[in-house]
C-alpha cells in the first residue's frame, strides 16, 4: 500500500513541479539515470550475496538440526570438542558471507544518498544562477524547492523497498530451486490406473543400480509373486533386499528388464494409483509432529474415528494409546520422540490398517524391537498380512518360516528360492544361516 502511495505522490509532484517550472524540473531528475545504473549494477551484486548468506545460514540450522538429533552418539563418542571446532569452521563462513552482504548493503546505502544529495545541489546551483538573471523569481524558487524535497522522499522510500525486495527475491529464488527441481521418476504421458486390486507382481530380467557410475545392485532378478502369497526375502546385509523391493512402488526406475503389477510394467501406471495399492511398514517408520489420530489418519485421510481406533485396534496399539495423557489427542513430538520404538510401530502398522492396500510390504518391521513388543507387532502383521499380498524383508529366519516362498539374495542375485522346508532340505546358505540363528537362540 505505502509503495503505491509513493508512486502516487512521486507522479503528483513531478506534474506540480513541471508547471512551476519545465526547465528546473528536468535539472531536478537529471540524476535519475544515475540512480538506475546504480541500482542496476549494486543490486544484482547485493542479490548475490544474500544468497550466499541464505545458504551458509540453511548450512548452520542444517548441521545444528542433524547434531541435535544424534546429541547421544556425539556423547558416547566424546565428539564435543571435534564438532565444537567443526561448528566454528561453518559459523566463520557464515559470518563470513553475513559481512560480505552487509558491507555491499552499507556501500549500496552511501551510493545512493550521495546520489540523492546531488540534485539539490544541482537545482540550488541552476536555480540561483536563474533568479539572478530574473529569469526565475525568488517565491516560485522557493516553492520548487520545497517540492523537490516531497520527490525525493517517496524516491529513497522506494529504492528502500526495492532493497528489501531484492533481498527477499534472493531467499525466494532459493525456495524455486528446490520446488522446480525435476523429478527423476515422473508418470509417462500416457501412464493409466492400475484400476483393479493388484494381484500379481513379476520381476522380469531386471537389473538395477542407483546411478551411472555405481555398480550394479541387482543382477538378473526373475520372480512371479501370485495373489496371496506372502513371499520373505533374506540374506546378508547388501545383498539387494531392500533394493528389490522398493522397485515395486517404483522408488526407483530399473535400467533393464521390467517390474509388472498385474502384468502392467509399473513405469505405465500412474505412481498414485500404483502407490495407492502398496502398505509399507519399515524398520524406522517417519511419524510427524502432531497428535496420535493425526498420524494414523497418515494412511486414510478422510477416514472415521471409528475407523482409526478399529484400526489401531487391529494394530494392538487402542490400549497404549489409551492410556497417553490425552489419548488419540496426545502430541507425539519431533519424529515421534515422545513414545517408545514399539508405540510408534504399532501407529505405523496402524496405518495401514486403515490404507488397507492390496499389496503390503514389511521391510525388517521388528528387527530393533524388545521381545514383548516384537510378540504384540507380529500378532498385528499376521493379522495385517491375511489374504493380501506379503512381500518380508527379515534378518531373523524364525519370523518367516510360515512365508509361502522365501528368496535367499547374495550380491544383487537369487541363489535360492523355496519353502522353508526345500530350503532346509537343500542345506544351502538358507539352511546355513538359519542353523546358526538357531544355535545362537
Amino acid at each position: 500500500m505505502n509503495i503505491w502511495l509513493d508512486m502516487f505522490t512521486l507522479l503528483f509532484v513531478l506534474i506540480v513541479m513541471f508547471f512551476l517550472n519545465p526547465v528546473l524540473t528536468l535539472v531536478s531528475i537529471a540524476i535519475l539515470p544515475f540512480y538506475g545504473i546504480a541500482v542496476s549494477m549494486l543490486y544484482k551484486r547485493l542479490k548475490k550475496l544474500t544468497k550466499d548468506r541464505s545458504q551458509a545460514l540453511a548450512g548452520i540450522q542444517a548441521y545444528l538440526h542433524e547434531r541435535i538429533q544424534g546429541i547421544s552418539v556425539i556423547r558416547s563418542f566424546t565428539l564435543e570438542k571435534f564438532d565444537h571446532h567443526k561448528f566454528k569452521g561453518i559459523n566463520q563462513n557464515f559470518l563470513n558471507k553475513a559481512l560480505a552482504q552487509t558491507r555491499w548493503n552499507a556501500l549500496t546505502f552511501s551510493i545512493i544518498n550521495t546520489l540523492t544529495d546531488i540534485a539539490p545541489i544541482l537545482v540550488i546551483g541552476y536555480g540561483g544562477y536563474r533568479v539572478i538573471q530574473h529569469d526565475l523569481t525568488l517565491g516560485t524558487f522557493v516553492a520548487f524547492f520545497g517540492y523537490l524535497d516531497r520527490l525525493y522522499a517517496p524516491l529513497r522510500r522506494l529504492i528502500n523497498s526495492s532493497q528489501v525486495l531484492t533481498q527477499a527475491s534472493a531467499s525466494w529464488e532459493r525456495v524455486l530451486e528446490l520446488m522446480e527441481e525435476p523429478y527423476d521418476i515422473v508418470d509417462a504421458p500416457d501412464a493409466k490406473q492400475l484400476g483393479t486390486s493388484a494381484r500379481q507382481i513379476a520381476f522380469n530380467k531386471v537389473w538395477f543400480k542407483y546411478n551411472d557410475k555405481s555398480d550394479w545392485v541387482l543382477k538378473d532378478i526373475d520372480l512371479q509373486i501370485e495373489q496371496g502369497q506372502t513371499v520373505a526375502f533374506v540374506g546378508m546385509s547388501g545383498g539387494g533386499k531392500s533394493s528389490l523391493i522398493s522397485l515395486i512402488p517404483r522408488f526407483y526406475d530399473i535400467q533393464q528388464g521390467s517390474v509388472t503389477v498385474n502384468g502392467t510394467d509399473v513405469r505405465n501406471l500412474t505412481m498414485k494409483s500404483l502407490r495407492e495399492s502398496i502398505g509399507m511398514v519399515l524398520q524406522d517408520n517417519f511419524l510427524f509432529s502432531g497428535s496420535v489420530r493425526e498420524n494414523i489418519l497418515v494412511g486414510n485421510t478422510d477416514a472415521s474415528t471409528e475407523s482409526i481406533e478399529a484400526a489401531a485396534m487391529s494394530a494392538n496399539a487402542h490400549d497404549f494409546i489409551m492410556n497417553l495423557p490425552e489419548g488419540y489427542e496426545t502430541e507425539v513430538g519431533e519424529r515421534g520422540v515422545k513414545l517408545s520404538g514399539g508405540q510408534k510401530q504399532r501407529l505405523a502398522i496402524a496405518r495401514v490398517f486403515l490404507k488397507n492396500p492390496d499389496i503390503l510390504v514389511l521391510d525388517e518391521a521388528t528387527s530393533a524391537l524388545d521381545l514383548e513388543s516384537e510378540h504384540l507387532i507380529q500378532q498385528a502383521l499376521q493379522k495385517l498380512a491375511a489374504n493380501r499380498t506379503t512381500l518380508i524383508v527379515a534378518h531373523r529366519l524364525s519370523t518367516i518360516t510360515h512365508a509361502d516362498l522365501i528368496v535367499v539374495m547374495e550380491h544383487g542375485m537369487i541363489t535360492e528360492q523355496g519353502t522353508h522346508n526345500e530350503l532346509m532340505n537343500l542345506d544351502g546358505s538358507y539352511a546355513r544361516l538359519y542353523n546358526v540363528q538357531h544355535l545362537e537362540a
